[in-house]
C-alpha cells in the first residue's frame, strides 16, 4: 500500500469513526453501530491494525450500551488480543512499548521482577538424568512394587465406592434437572415478561419473550388462534401472549431480525385487525428496512389516512429511494413536516437527544419526533438527509422563525457541511 493510498484510507476511517462518536453522544446507537462496523471493515481492508483496534473497543462499548452485551464480550475479546499485537510491534519497531490497553497494572520493576522470576525458574529445572540416577530410579520402583498387589485391591475398592457415589450423584443431577424443567413449565406468560423486562442483553430478552409465548399458548391450549377467533385482543387469556409477540419483534429489530419481526407483525395485524397494539406504525419502517416495497405499498394505501411522523416520514424517505428528488417525493416530505416539523430537528443531531423514549406521544409534538427519530433514524443516510435539507430549507426558516440559529446549524449537520 502506498503512503497516499494509506492516508486517503485513514481519513476515510476517521470520517466514519467520528461520525459514529457523534451518533453515541446523541444516543442514536444503531447508527452509531453501523458507523462503527463500517469503520471496522475499511481498517481491515487496509490493514490498519490500530485503527481496527480502535474500532473495535469503540464497537464494544456502543454494543454493551445498546444491550448487545454478548456481542460486546466478543469485540472486547478481539480488542484484548489485537492490543498484545500492537505492544509486540511497537517493541520490535523500538517505539513505544507500554500497552495500548489499561489491562496490564505491572510497574517497570513488576516487570523486571518477573523476568528474573521466570530466569530462576529456567534454572531450577532439572537437567538430563545420568545412568546412575536412572539406576536409582529403578530400584525406587522395584523397592515400590512390593506394595502394588496390595494398593490395586485397595483401588479396586476406593473405585467400586466411587463409583457407587457418582451414580447416586448423576440420579441426583438428573432429578434435580426434572425438577427444573418441571419449574420452567409452571413459569407463566407473564412471568417470562416480568423477567424479560429486568434483563439489558437483547438476546436474552428476545429468548425470554419466546419462552412467554410458548408458556401463554400452553396455557390457551392449542388451536388459540381459532378458538378466540375476532377476540384475541379482547381476551384476557390471549392478550398476554400478543403483548410477548409485540416485544418480541421490538427486540428482533434491534438484532436485525428484521424478517421475523416482519412475520410477527403481520400475524398480528391478522389476529386484532384494530390494532389495539399499534403495531402498524412499527410494520412500516421495518417493511422499508427490508426492502419489501410492495408490501410497503400496500401497507401505506390500507392506512393512508394515518397522520403519524412514523407514517408519513417512511412514505416520503420510501418515494425518494424509489423516485428520487421526485415531485412525488418532494411533496410527501413536506406533507410530513406540516404533520410534524420536529423531526428534522433532532434527525440532525443538534440538539441533545433524552436517554429514553418519551412515555405520551402527542400526533404533531416533539415527542412523536423524539420518539421516531430515537428508533428509525438509522434508516436516513446522508444524500436523504442532505436532500431533507434542501427540500425543506425554507419551511424550517419559516417555522421556527424566532431562532434562525438553530435552523442554521440544522441544516448544516444534515448536509454534513
Amino acid at each position: 500500500m502506498t503512503i497516499e493510498t494509506k492516508s486517503k484510507s485513514q481519513r476515510n476511517w476517521t470520517e466514519q469513526f467520528d461520525s459514529a462518536q457523534k451518533h453515541k453522544q446523541n444516543r442514536k446507537y444503531k447508527k452509531a453501530l453501523q458507523a462503527l462496523e463500517e469503520a471496522l471493515a475499511l481498517a481491515r481492508k487496509h490493514s490498519l491494525t490500530e485503527e481496527t483496534f480502535l474500532s473495535l473497543k469503540a464497537l464494544a462499548d456502543v454494543q454493551r450500551l445498546s444491550g448487545h452485551l454478548k456481542q460486546a464480550g466478543r469485540a472486547e475479546e478481539e480488542a484484548l488480543a489485537m492490543s498484545s499485537q500492537l505492544f509486540a510491534a511497537r517493541a520490535a519497531a523500538g517505539g513505544e512499548t507500554q500497552p495500548t490497553m489499561a489491562e496490564s497494572k505491572e510497574s517497570p520493576e513488576e516487570s523486571r521482577m518477573n523476568s528474573n522470576d521466570l530466569k530462576s525458574d529456567r534454572q531450577a529445572k532439572p537437567g538430563k538424568k545420568s545412568d546412575k540416577d536412572k539406576k536409582h530410579d529403578k530400584a525406587e520402583k522395584v523397592k515400590k512394587g512390593e506394595k502394588t498387589d496390595k494398593s490395586k485391591k485397595e483401588t479396586k475398592s476406593v473405585k467400586d465406592e466411587t463409583g457407587k457415589k457418582s451414580d447416586k450423584k448423576a440420579k441426583s443431577t438428573k432429578e434435580e434437572t426434572r425438577q427444573n424443567e418441571s419449574e420452567e413449565d409452571k413459569k407463566s406468560c407473564r412471568s417470562y415478561m416480568e423477567k424479560a423486562e429486568s434483563l439489558n442483553d437483547f438476546e436474552e430478552r428476545a429468548e425470554c419473550f419466546r419462552k412467554a409465548i410458548k408458556a401463554g399458548r400452553k396455557e390457551v391450549g392449542k388451536d388459540w388462534e381459532k378458538k378466540y377467533a375476532g377476540v384475541h385482543w379482547l381476551a384476557l387469556e390471549t392478550r398476554p401472549i400478543m403483548q410477548a409477540m409485540a416485544c418480541l419483534a421490538r427486540e428482533l429489530r434491534w438484532l436485525d431480525e428484521v424478517d421475523e419481526a416482519i412475520e410477527i407483525y403481520e400475524t398480528l395485524l391478522a389476529l386484532n385487525p384494530n390494532d389495539n397494539q399499534g403495531v402498524r406504525y412499527e410494520l412500516a419502517p421495518c417493511l422499508l428496512e427490508a426492502g419489501k416495497y410492495e408490501a410497503l405499498e400496500a401497507h401505506l394505501r390500507k392506512y393512508g389516512s394515518e397522520s403519524a411522523a412514523i407514517f408519513l416520514y417512511t412514505r416520503a424517505l420510501y418515494l425518494f429511494q424509489k423516485t428520487g428528488n421526485s415531485k412525488e417525493a418532494r411533496d410527501a416530505l413536506q406533507r410530513a413536516f406540516k404533520r410534524n416539523a420536529y423531526v428534522p430537528i433532532f434527525l440532525s443531531d443538534v440538539v441533545e437527544m433524552p436517554d429514553e423514549r418519551p412515555t405520551f406521544i402527542g400526533i404533531g409534538d416533539e415527542n412523536e419526533a423524539l420518539s421516531y427519530v430515537m428508533e428509525y433514524s438509522y434508516l436516513w443516510e446522508p444524500e436523504q438527509t442532505a436532500w431533507l435539507a434542501n427540500t425543506l430549507e425554507k419551511d424550517l426558516y419559516k417555522s421556527f422563525a424566532d431562532d434562525p440559529e438553530l435552523v442554521s446549524d440544522v441544516l448544516k449537520e444534515l448536509r454534513l457541511e
